[in-house]
């Protein structure tokens, strides 16, 4: 199976220097991200991790250092690494949209039905570039699928359209050989807390949790924090009714945690600015 990978000029070099191209590959097949995932508010990544909000800095920009080294890919907007030795995809750090929002009916239900295979995108040659990221974001009614799709990934003919599974609950999305974004399933399952050392993998994780997560993500856009800046008490007031429907119970850095430190930290941030 052929992939193509579109890529953008980054922004901190000049017009020219680093031209748009599409890359070319294929997919090692039966092969997984190693790593397990990590969901944040804005972003989702499978890669090296040195947890803990305790933890050096030292020993973390080490790690993310020799993570660089040793692999080659993009730097900017959604980073891909891949494995020198093999050409074959070694982590992710996948961007959520931060603008625009769809609802479920408008992507999810088009990707969820098509076939899935297990593997790794696998480069024909190394290059540095930098990723075009997805324009779109969703997530289903239920609050177990999260979506980022491009332009193209909201609109190619659905019999072309496939997904390569990465990990587990991962898989990037793809319309013939066009990659198109990139689905997690469970999302809340993968909040972690900053002070958690090691990435437990998928939790146990309640409803209440999961719906409060997917009115999150509805909630917190480019718009609303535009109006939270404005003034708007209406955003901050919705925020708070999230953070107090969550309550004060703990799950030792779960998430439940994670989620409560996002609300909090975006409240205090509000309090702040207004």
């Amino acid at each position: 199976m052929r992939i193509e990978i579109r890529t953008v000029e980054p922004e901190s070099f000049f017009a020219g220097e680093w031209p748009d191209e599409v890359l070319a590959g294929d997919v090692a097949f039966c092969r997984r991200v190693e790593f397990a995932p990590r969901v944040f508010s804005r972003s989702v990544c499978l890669a090296p991790y040195i947890g803990g909000s305790d933890a050096p800095q030292g020993e973390i920009w080490a790690v993310h250092e020799a993570e660089l080294e040793t692999t080659f890919g993009s730097e900017e907007n959604d980073m891909w690494r891949f494995n020198v030795s093999d050409r074959t995809l070694h982590s992710v750090y996948l961007c959520l949209p931060f603008d625009t929002v769809l609802g479920p009916d408008d992507a999810i239900g088009r990707w969820t039905a098509v076939s899935r295979v297990e593997g790794l995108p696998r480069l024909d040659r190394p290059s540095s570039f930098c990723m075009a990221e997805p324009k779109y974001r969703c997530v289903s009614s239920d609050g177990q699928t999260l979506l980022a799709v491009t332009e193209a990934g909201r609109h190619e003919v659905v019999s072309d359209r496939w997904r390569l599974s990465i990990s587990d609950d991962i898989d990037l999305l793809f319309a013939g050989a066009r990659y198109c974004g990139w689905m997690i399933t469970r999302p809340a399952a993968y909040l972690v807390a900053d002070r958690v050392k090691h990435l437990p993998g998928p939790q146990d994780v309640d409803s209440v949790v999961v719906d409060i997560f997917r009115r999150y993500l509805l909630l917190v856009d480019e718009d609303a924090m535009d109006a939270i800046e404005d003034g708007d008490p209406g955003v901050v007031a919705r925020l708070r009714t999230l953070r107090d429907e969550l309550g004060d119970v703990a799950d030792d850095g779960g998430p439940r945690d994670a989620l409560r430190e996002e609300l909090e930290s975006l409240l205090r941030w509000a309090n702040h600015i207004t």
